[in-house]
């Protein structure tokens, strides 16, 4: 039968007490408070211990240890048959494994019950070999003895998060196809994907929680939380009451935004411009402008494509393609923007901005990339998020260009004009808010009115009946004193009924009037509060996707970028004092040389 009883070991050092397994007489461990290793000796449990410091602690600490040291050693030579332990327990780094390093051969068989005492004596608890794994490994020991891995603590599972699924090409050819050279073909725009009503657009995955780790000593290690991803319709779409599915609430093509909004366009074709014979467009699907967008002429949709885009302004939700330039236009858009030529214009996009020739006087913001591989830029402001690549900056006759990369000024832009219009929503709100309430004080005293009349009107009508009833017992009783009193009595409740009556339905009708105007104004009222949950969602998910994607605060030049060209990324700003040939300008950390402080820089390098 095995041993349990316990015995108390001091440790020599610092007097702390332990009960320990009177089994484990003799052997080596190390103690908690001050970590001296020291032999277990073991004093009865009644015994105390003496409260008269030995010489040994009169000393001080790094002499008290090796005092310490020095008893063990004695102590070793005077108990036969102690002998050192023929390994010792380690630990990983990470605390997920225990392993047996051995200094030398052992002199004799090592015992799986003394494994087990030394991974306790190290507060290894989890993940032990069984008996006959340990057994195994300590037979088959190479010579000279490796390393045994004997407990290994439970693996962290991390969590999936839920992703969506779409049903759709959620990235078809678009709005052109990049040939060879950089060359932008407008016209080969791939097959366009196309959805009935009611079509399965996307679903949302539910993921997996992930499952806690544990080490060696039985410490839990948590698992991240997997972050939620929520399921976002646009104009022709509709989530399910889940909120786990998207539906197509029209026939037309399903387009993801840059931002991850879901919607369905169906098409508006124009043959020629958008002029006098238009007017101004306002369509919630695809707009295919054949010719040009004239000036002041504003367009407002889904997707726009065009020939050509003059001196308005465009909103638009989609993508934006022009297959000739853009000419001192005010453009925001949500998806990407290609053209051939930019003059003079004012470019908000959450996607990339894609030219072929030139940008010239213009103001160009995208949360994506800006690309013109062949092309030039010449006294224009650019801030891209995910980079700029072109051929050329600047020239010596052109004022300098300013370049800002790796920030998000489209999204903060699109977020402020989001914030903008929340606020006059919040206005209007309470605008309305206020009319409803003095509507709803004026209904209230129509209804008092109301019942005021009613009451007059009941009470004539009653005094009126009591006195019909005794005028015909007076006249058959052919009492004809106080008939004709009470007949002119009867006339002049009659004419109040009337009067009342009168009264009590113009009020009705007034009060009804109010209550249309309440009801029609509480339904614009659910309207705009729909509107600014709606906008306030918007901002939750630009700011989202925008700190999602991060930023590429680069600059890459095929031939020149001339000097005095400013470069901002997140940290630094740089202003080239020179022409640089066929660079590429990041923002990165270094070290000072002096005093090896980490800082931010624009580094300018060779392009490979």
């Amino acid at each position: 039968m095995e041993d349990t009883r316990k015995g108390i070991a001091t440790c020599p050092s610092c007097h702390v007490q332990y009960r320990v397994p009177l089994n484990l007489e003799g052997k080596r461990a190390r103690c908690k408070k001050c970590g001296v290793r020291f032999l277990l000796h073991f004093r009865s449990d009644t015994a105390k211990p003496s409260k008269t410091p030995g010489p040994a602690d009169q000393l001080p600490p790094r002499e008290r240890i090796e005092e310490v040291e020095k008893r063990e050693s004695a102590s070793r030579e005077e108990t036969p048959g102690t002998l050192p332990s023929p390994f010792q327990v380690t630990v990983s780094d990470d605390k997920m494994a225990a392993l047996l390093s051995f200094s030398g051969s052992p002199s004799s068989p090592i015992t799986v019950e003394a494994v087990k005492e030394g991974l306790a004596s190290e507060g290894v608890c989890c993940g032990i070999a069984d008996d006959q794994e340990i057994k195994n490994l300590l037979q088959d020991l190479p010579q000279p003895p490796q390393p045994l891995i004997v407990a290994r603590g439970k693996t962290l599972i991390e969590g999936q998060p839920p992703e969506i699924i779409y049903y759709f090409d959620t990235d078809p050819m678009e709005i052109g196809t990049l040939k060879q050279g950089g060359v932008m073909d407008f016209r080969d725009r791939g097959e366009i994907p196309q959805v009935k009503k009611g079509a399965l657009l996307a679903m949302k995955s539910s993921g997996s929680p992930g499952e806690p780790g544990m080490d060696v000593f039985g410490e839990e290690i948590p698992c991240s939380k997997a972050k939620d991803v929520k399921l976002r319709c646009g104009k022709g779409a509709e989530k399910s009451e889940d909120g786990l599915k998207a539906h197509a609430l029209v026939d037309g093509e399903p387009v993801l935004s840059a931002d991850g909004k879901i919607s369905v366009f169906s098409r508006l074709q124009i043959p020629g411009d958008v002029g006098l014979r238009t007017g101004h467009v306002k369509f919630d699907g695809d707009i295919d402008v054949r010719g040009t967008i004239q000036n002041d002429f504003r367009v407002e949709g889904g997707r726009l494509s065009a020939g050509e885009i003059l001196r308005t302004d465009i909103n638009i939700t989609g993508d934006i393609a022009v297959t000739g330039g853009i000419i001192g236009a005010a453009i925001h858009g949500d998806g990407n923007l290609k053209a051939r030529y930019i003059h003079e214009a004012r470019i908000h996009v959450l996607g990339d901005v894609v030219v072929e020739k030139e940008v010239i006087d213009s103001n160009i913001t995208a949360s994506g990339a800006f690309l013109m591989e062949r092309g030039k830029a010449f006294n224009s402001r650019i801030s891209a998020t995910m980079g700029i690549r072109t051929n050329q900056i600047g020239s010596e006759g052109s004022k300098p260009c300013t370049l800002t990369v790796g920030i998000d000024e489209g999204a903060q832009e699109k977020i402020r004009t989001l914030k903008t219009q929340k606020s006059i929503l919040r206005t209007k709100q309470k605008k309305f808010e206020k009319v409803i309430s003095k509507l709803q004080v004026l209904s209230a005293d129509m209804h008092r009115e109301i019942a005021e009349f009613a009451q007059v009107q009941d009470r004539g009508t009653l005094e009126q009946k009591a006195l019909k009833e005794k005028f015909e017992e007076m006249t058959k009783a052919g009492d004809s004193g106080d008939v004709s009193h009470l007949a002119q009595r009867i006339e002049e409740l009659d004419a109040e009924i009337r009067r009342a009556d009168e009264r009590l339905g113009k009020r009705m009708d007034q009060q009804d009037k109010v209550q249309r105007k309440i009801d029609e104004l509480e339904g614009r009222l659910k309207e705009i509060e729909s509107d600014i949950e709606l906008l306030a969602e918007d901002m939750e998910r630009i700011d989202e996707w925008s700190k999602s994607a991060g930023g590429s605060p680069s600059v890459k030049v095929g031939k020149t970028i001339y000097s005095n060209t400013t470069i901002t990324g997140p940290h630094c700003t740089i202003r080239l004092r020179r022409n640089r040939e066929c660079s590429l300008i990041t923002e990165k950390q270094v070290r000072k040389p002096d005093s090896q402080e980490l800082v931010w820089e624009m580094a300018v390098a060779p392009l490979k």
